[in-house]
């Protein structure tokens, strides 16, 4: 028993640095006291900003974190988490969700009620697909989506109207969605290692975006 939780241990240390190697740099929230322990939070829930529980082998959502109410960043990566209840949108001052590294077969279409998320990590779980409600979040300047299996993404991604950053790399997507040329804020739009044949050309023609297709089938032009 021994051996195999040090092997456990072993293994989420090593997702951790493989994701945190390549995760995206976001938001900074520096002014706010970082919590690592959710007893000491909870005994000064008014002033809990801040909550990185990362690698504390979770194997469910602690409902108690719902008391912290003033959350703006919540931070639950590398756990063991396989689902994320529908009462987060309880959770209506967080700006900062990261899921990394969890889980995760699909999201809660109430996580389209928390408005003022702007950074959403989910990066590096077994997603198929995102709930349509995602795109309620219109203050989002960062979507994190890597390492998953989607095939397809919601329809009216248009209505993520400050979008800087997209992150689809390593997920099983066939096309891009022309609606993304409607986000005249996106910069940065990573979908290395998927399996596309082409992209809209409307992509191509906004001279502020970059796009990284590495380990697609497009054809220059295409």
């Amino acid at each position: 028993m021994i051996f195999k939780k040090r092997i456990t241990v072993l293994l989420l240390l090593f997702v951790h640095t493989i994701y945190s190697q390549t995760k995206w740099q976001g938001l900074t929230y520096s002014a706010y006291p970082v919590y690592t322990d959710l007893t000491a939070a909870l005994n000064e829930a008014d002033k809990v900003f801040y909550l990185n529980l990362t690698g504390k082998f979770l194997m469910e959502f602690p409902s108690n974190i719902l008391k912290l109410t003033n959350l703006r960043v919540l931070v639950l990566d590398s756990n063991q988490l396989p689902e994320i209840p529908a009462s987060i949108s309880s959770l209506t001052n967080l700006e900062t969700l990261s899921l990394s590294a969890n889980q995760l077969t699909a999201l809660p279409s109430d996580l389209g009620r928390v408005i003022r998320l702007k950074e959403l990590r989910i990066d590096h779980n077994y997603l198929q697909f995102l709930p349509a409600e995602i795109t309620n979040l219109v203050n989002l300047e960062l979507l994190d989506a890597s390492g998953n299996v989607i095939e397809d993404l919601p329809k009216q991604m248009n209505k993520l109207s400050s979008l800087k950053y997209l992150n689809l790399s390593n997920n099983q997507l066939v096309k891009i969605p022309t609606e993304l040329a409607m986000l005249k804020h996106l910069v940065k739009l990573d979908a290395k290692y998927n399996q596309l044949t082409s992209i809209p050309e409307e992509l191509r023609a906004i001279e502020i975006l970059k796009i990284n297709l590495e380990g697609n089938q497009v054809p220059p032009g295409k």
